[in-house]
């Protein structure tokens, strides 16, 4: 069973991580992973986010959002470690959830990283970064459903 006050443990050969910005709602949690640069893109910061959604105080569904596209595990189908792990792409920091048959290949070559975290509202995060509006990496500007809305989504069609 999982334990909502619990925090993803995040593993990365890249370790220099700024910080983790938390979006608390009654649902779902929002882990922002905040780096200094985004790969290739140098002078734009990255922001990761990492999506926990609850059914009651257990975790229902993750996602994780990888070149702009979402993607969802259901806890019910996919055997997620406890406690939820994360493996960053060391370079554009791309997320892999860890599940138990993933594990040593993952966190063996990686380091786990020590973050806490800030409670931040929604607005404090950049449009650029939820919507991928603007954003240098997002080539085609096509608009990205917000990470809320995603998640309150994926919480009506499958957690409630």
């Amino acid at each position: 069973m999982f334990n909502r006050r619990l925090f993803p443990e995040a593993y990365c050969l890249d370790t220099n991580l700024i910080n983790v910005l938390l979006e608390r709602t009654s649902n779902f949690d929002i882990f922002w992973f905040h780096w200094p640069t985004d790969g290739i893109f140098r002078n734009v910061e990255d922001y990761e986010p990492i999506i926990l959604i609850y059914k009651k105080e257990d975790i229902c569904s993750i996602i994780v959002r990888r070149q702009w596209k979402y993607i969802a595990t259901n806890n019910s189908e996919t055997k997620i470690a406890n406690p939820v792990r994360i493996f960053f792409d060391p370079f554009q920091h791309h997320p892999f959830l860890i599940t138990n048959s993933t594990l040593h290949n993952y966190i063996s070559f990686s380091t786990l990283l020590t973050y806490q975290h800030i409670e931040i509202d929604k607005n404090i995060i950049p449009e650029q970064f939820r919507t991928g509006i603007n954003h240098p990496s997002n080539i085609m500007n096509r608009i990205i459903k917000d990470p809320s809305d995603y998640a309150n989504d994926l919480y009506k069609d499958i957690c409630e």
